[in-house]
């Protein structure tokens, strides 16, 4: 748990002082403090111990940090499977695509633009210009 904790560190000290950095390098850091933090920590005092209530705690946070490195890893296994398949999961899309894969997928977007019924009006012009994007 400590060792994810310091690994949560990484990304705001190597992005120390660049002009560039949004602060979002600061969000795993933030959460990992929340919840690696204290449970790395019970985790050290538990094995210090060794005896007594200290290994009570111990043996919780430890189921505690085994349910958070299930769902890092699923979290990290989801994110690899969206990235091979086009930010799909099973079929669902997550997220946005911001890019055309190729001409098959924006003809498929101009089939269900071309499907939605305007009046005879302003909106008609605006039908149109989509449908030459």
């Amino acid at each position: 748990m400590l060792a994810l904790w310091g690994l949560s560190l990484i990304p705001p000290i190597e992005n120390w002082n660049n002009p560039n950095e949004d602060g979002f390098s600061y969000v795993p850091a933030f959460y990992a403090t929340i919840t690696c933090l204290p449970v790395g920590l019970y985790l050290v005092a538990g094995a210090i111990a060794g005896r007594g209530r200290h290994v009570a705690r111990a043996r919780t946070a430890l189921f505690i940090g085994g349910g958070l490195l299930f769902l890092v890893v699923a979290f990290l296994i989801f994110q690899h499977i969206a990235n091979t398949n086009g930010g799909r999961i099973f079929g669902v899309q997550i997220g946005l695509r911001l890019e055309y894969q190729d001409n098959r997928d924006r003809a498929l977007d101009r089939a269900a633009l071309s499907r939605f019924s305007f009046s005879r009006t302003g909106p008609a012009i605006l039908h149109r210009i989509l449908l030459a994007v």
